[in-house]
């Protein structure tokens, strides 16, 4: 295994969402949506998505900022490890304007999710993971697990 890598669901400052069912009619950016198609119909059925007119819309990292800005995107899905390198890309997302911080968006199904889907497993990312004054998360936050790992044939020569 080479890392854990945490499901975020991230909304801009001042967002009245605390968990993924109320994100009716809204628009969520993927960062790298290509490689999370899965993670997105895992959602999708979970949460009855469809039904709930949400549509999910790939979104480069270097256009989240703007996307969020001009209101194409209620929240932002991205899938990182939880190293201090991605947490410092992810809080350079969020206008620094206000006092407060992005609103983390919880996974509430995600032991539901992790029992269907063995890829993932359920998490609680800590309070205060993206810093901040109040912290951000205000306290644990559940949400999804996946894991990285490093495939090789066994007749691969170790040099």
């Amino acid at each position: 295994m080479l890392a854990h890598a945490t499901v975020l669901l991230v909304a801009p400052p001042g967002a009245a969402i605390s968990d993924v069912a109320e994100l009716k009619r809204a628009t969520i950016g993927v960062i790298g949506a290509e490689a999370n198609q899965k993670l997105i119909k895992v959602l999708t059925d979970e949460y009855d998505l469809t039904r709930a007119g949400v549509t999910f819309k790939p979104l480069a990292p270097a256009d989240a900022r703007r996307a969020l800005d001009a209101k194409e995107v209620r929240a932002i899905l991205l899938v990182m490890p939880l190293t201090e390198k991605y947490l410092s890309l992810l809080r350079n997302v969020f206008s620094r304007t206000t006092r407060a911080g992005p609103v983390m968006i919880a996974i509430e199904s995600a032991g539901a999710i992790a029992e269907k889907e063995r890829a993932y497993e359920s998490f609680d990312v800590p309070k205060g993971t993206l810093r901040g004054s109040p912290p951000v998360p205000a306290d644990d936050l559940t949400t999804l697990q996946t894991s990285f790992y490093l495939v090789a044939q066994k007749k691969l020569g170790m040099t």
